[in-house]
């Protein structure tokens, strides 16, 4: 994969990790909203809505709710013009589906909603979850703060076959080189089409970034292995701040 990497703060992998686990069930579901300021709103408002939402979801205290974690994204570098982004993610789809019809159907959730509605705009997708590779599992106590996402476009005649392949080769060079990261892969739900899959691509901190770009940099192997990622499909990302907004109950 090419250096536009995904850096997902320690939480977010451990999150995604452990939905990641839950038996004879379907994979994680992630939504993702991209979202613009309403003229005259900021940071302040979002501040404000994200926090009225919080006090609605302990407000329902439905079952499915409780299992939502939620990340405020914002960017730092990025080819994508939205102002802020939100992810949250349920364990499989049956508690997503069932959560989102009780946020809907209750007064609070729709409360919820209309304050958002009044300082921003937002698209939304959705997303079933997958990891690739855990080869840096976080420890307790780890902290991290920056995302780089990037989405990518199949090019044509290629498949989900060819995908895997690629990813194969190219854990296998990483791992070989000596670089620890975190691999997950978005494959679309209900989306707007615009691509194919998400990836993101965590490592423990920024160190940890730079030395596994310093890793995968000497090695020909990952170099060979970049290139052919790229003849598979076209990526294009950014850099972001994460901030974890929820933390959805434990289902152990």
């Amino acid at each position: 994969m090419k250096p536009r990497r995904i850096l997902i703060p320690a939480v977010m992998i451990s999150c995604l990790y452990a939905l990641q686990t839950q038996a004879e069930e379907t994979p994680p579901v992630v939504e993702t909203y991209t979202c613009n300021y309403a003229n005259g709103k900021d940071s302040k408002d979002l501040e404000g809505a994200i926090s009225y939402w919080n006090e609605k979801m302990d407000e329902m205290n439905d079952e499915n709710l409780n299992r939502y974690s939620a990340w405020l994204i914002t960017p730092i570098h990025s080819s994508l013009t939205g102002d802020f982004y939100w992810l949250g993610a349920s364990p499989n789809f049956s508690t997503w589906a069932k959560g989102n019809a009780a946020y809907a159907s209750n007064k609070a959730g729709q409360d919820a909603d209309a304050r958002f509605q009044k300082m921003s705009s937002c698209t939304s997708a959705a997303w079933m979850s997958e990891a690739v590779h855990v080869g840096s599992p976080p420890e307790e106590g780890d902290t991290g703060s920056i995302l780089e996402a990037f989405g990518c476009s199949l090019h044509p005649g290629k498949t989900m076959s060819n995908v895997r392949a690629a990813e194969a080769n190219f854990v296998n060079h990483a791992k070989a080189a000596g670089m620890e990261m975190n691999i997950f892969r978005f494959m679309p739900m209900y989306t707007n089409g615009q691509v194919d899959l998400l990836y993101f691509i965590g490592h423990d901190d920024v160190d940890a970034l730079a030395a596994n770009a310093n890793k995968g940099w000497n090695s020909r192997d990952v170099r060979t292995a970049n290139i052919f990622f790229d003849m598979v499909m076209d990526c294009g990302g950014g850099l972001y701040n994460a901030e974890m907004i929820r933390q959805g109950a434990s289902t152990e």
